[in-house]
């Protein structure tokens, strides 16, 4: 648990302790954090002063062991008392160290002493490790689970470990929406594997609601990726489990076109459910397997609307793409581009945008407002890559003029009339250096570090 909270919020939770500990053993481990840039402050130092010895020597050696890798300094690490408690500082020092804490962390200055005090860290400013809450920790799993972007991995080792921490407790901590689907497939695989099955299968049985939902978590269940960007290797599954899949399947209003979208993961999967030998409980689930594996004709929503755009059919592909908003949005350049009449188009987007989710709203925007600019290549970060950027020939051609304009409009009246509904911040400063930041519409590609920044930020460097 402290592994997960001092990492994310620099914040510890100590239990009461049986014991008492002396002001020079203190000393001498916050001497030993400071070599790593760290510092306890005075209420978890409090907490510690009921300490057994016992105590202290463990929560220092897994305080320390933490603090080592998240700085990177688990080989070079070389404490000012590597035999803790046992060697500490003399009193004296201990007691001129102590008034130089106390004066960095309250600005008190002691009453009885006026000799002159050692900086800390040669002066730079230790990062500071304060005492947390139950309630304060058990936040960060709410904010996980309830985030609106694709987690990092790093975040969802974090909802898997505190999955795993509280078990059966955690369901009374799971928020009600969970609006990321990559997310709640993490999250599922963690209950089922954690958690009572029978409670675990209840609570994912609700929110299960498309084919893909259940290939999401067959991926995370085997330890692949949710996003879905790289194919995974399937694990076998147990009997109880492969039953459950297929039952969420087969109650799927439409599952073949959905499985049609990843037909070869779809394929390997069902080679470790066995539809067949469920064929007859099953039957909607074992008929979409069969498509699949036999390449049996299947008109999809996506053909359908690939029919239209080929045939400059603009106005029929409206039709069917006013029932996805999301999927209206991204392909509102290419209808732009193919209406005889892009009123009509513009009429439908105005009437899907309030109901597009944030960020595509926010991309659609990005696009369109340099829509009309001159540029030779345009570039993007493919799903699941960290490192490359991808560049491509923008030989898209140029819309009517002030057309850009207008679908920029109404991206920005539909946020506007979004965010209008949310309940105030406050009074808030916004500091005009954070224009250089770009803003993360997705955490899944974030590296694992101390302080992350979205790819196209820029920083200053000396």
């Amino acid at each position: 648990m402290n592994a997960i909270y001092l990492r994310r919020k620099l914040k510890v939770i100590l239990a009461p302790g049986h014991g008492e500990t002396s002001p020079t053993a203190l000393a001498a481990l916050q001497k030993n954090l400071n070599s790593l840039g760290y510092v306890l402050d005075l209420e978890v130092c409090d907490r510690l002063r009921g300490y057994s010895s016992e105590e202290l020597t463990n929560f220092s050696a897994a305080l320390v062991t933490k603090l080592q890798v998240m700085v990177g300094a688990h080989r070079e690490y070389r404490p000012m008392y590597p035999d803790f408690p046992r060697h500490v500082m003399a009193l004296a020092e201990a007691e001129l160290y102590w008034n130089a804490l106390i004066h960095y962390l309250t600005n008190r200055l002691p009453s009885q002493d006026a000799r002159a005090r050692p900086a800390l860290l040669g002066g730079e400013a230790p990062k500071v490790i304060a005492l947390g809450s139950t309630e304060d920790f058990e936040r960060i799993f709410i904010q996980l689970a309830g985030a609106k972007s694709a987690l990092s991995e790093e975040d969802r080792s974090d909802l898997k470990g505190i999955v795993a921490t509280y078990r059966d407790d955690i369901l009374r901590l799971v928020p009600g929406e969970i609006p990321v689907k990559e997310n709640l497939a993490v999250l599922a695989a963690a209950l089922l594997e954690s958690t009572t099955y029978a409670a675990a299968q209840e609570w994912v049985a609700t929110r299960i609601a498309t084919a893909t939902d259940i290939l999401r978590l067959a991926v995370a269940m085997s330890g692949g990726d949710p996003s879905l960007a790289e194919a995974a290797k399937f694990r076998q599954f147990r009997r109880p489990e492969r039953r459950l899949l297929l039952s969420w399947l087969e109650r799927c209003s439409a599952p073949t076109e959905d499985m049609l979208r990843w037909k070869g993961r779809w394929i390997r999967l069902g080679e470790r459910l066995h539809p067949g030998e469920q064929a007859e409980k099953y039957p909607k689930a074992y008929a979409a397997f069969e498509v699949l594996r036999n390449d049996l004709p299947y008109e999809t929503f996506n053909s359908k609307v690939e029919r239209c755009l080929a045939a400059g059919d603009a106005g029929g592909a409206i039709q069917y793409l006013s029932s996805r908003p999301g999927e209206l949005t991204r392909r509102l350049d290419h209808l732009l581009r193919i209406a005889t009449d892009p009123d009509e188009v513009v009429a439908a987007f105005k009437v899907a945008a309030p109901k597009v989710s944030t960020p595509v709203v926010l991309q659609a925007m990005g696009h369109f407002a340099h829509r009309d600019e001159p540029q030779d290549l345009r570039t993007f970060f493919p799903k699941g890559n960290v490192g490359k950027v991808q560049a491509i020939s923008n030989e898209l051609p140029p819309l009517a003029a002030g057309l850009a304009g207008v679908v920029l409009a109404i991206c920005e009246d539909a946020l506007v009339e979004r965010f209008a509904k949310l309940p105030p911040l406050g009074r808030c400063y916004i500091d005009p250096a954070l224009k250089d930041f770009a803003v993360p519409f997705s955490q899944r590609s974030a590296s694992k570090s101390l302080r992350a920044l979205a790819r196209g930020s820029r920083i200053p460097m000396e």
